[in-house]
């Protein structure tokens, strides 16, 4: 089953129906009153859902007027930034920021000289278990696994 328009993708038609309305004047003062007021209403609820495209109502009003300009023209490939193909397609002007680099856990330092170390090595390579060496060497068994 095919999705259907998004929300802002909806929103957007209705701004253009809008549009088309303020640019068209029916001649009636309240009706063209009316539809400007619907426009700017719907450009402060698009304003809310386009950042980082677009900043304020102003600049989703002007958006408009380029998208009626271009329908008007014919133009079939012009896309509105932040919708449909140009979705996920950051602004101009923005810098993606890398990823943090992750630390590397911090190595502990063994407290076992290289002879202890060999010897540890030895007796686990024989198959003694990592307590009875931990307990030989009077340490913990995560000091043991560290250096094995």
């Amino acid at each position: 089953m095919p999705a259907g328009p998004t929300l802002v993708q909806q929103m957007w038609e209705m701004m253009d129906n809008e549009t088309k309305k303020v640019m068209v004047r029916s001649g009636v003062e309240m009706q063209d009153f009316e539809a400007k007021c619907r426009a700017r209403m719907l450009a402060e609820v698009l304003a809310l859902f386009m950042v980082p495209h677009f900043h304020g109502a102003d600049q989703i009003a002007r958006e408009a007027l380029r998208r009626y300009r271009a329908e008007k023209a014919g133009d079939k490939e012009y896309e509105t930034p932040g919708v449909g193909t140009q979705r996920y397609v950051p602004p101009p002007g923005t810098r993606r920021t890398p990823e943090p680099k992750k630390k590397a856990a911090p190595k502990i330092k063994s407290r076992f000289d290289e002879s202890d170390t060999e010897l540890l090595r030895n007796l686990a390579a024989k198959g003694q278990p990592i307590a009875k060496l931990a307990a030989l060497m009077n340490a913990t068994e995560d000091e043991v696994r560290a250096v094995l």
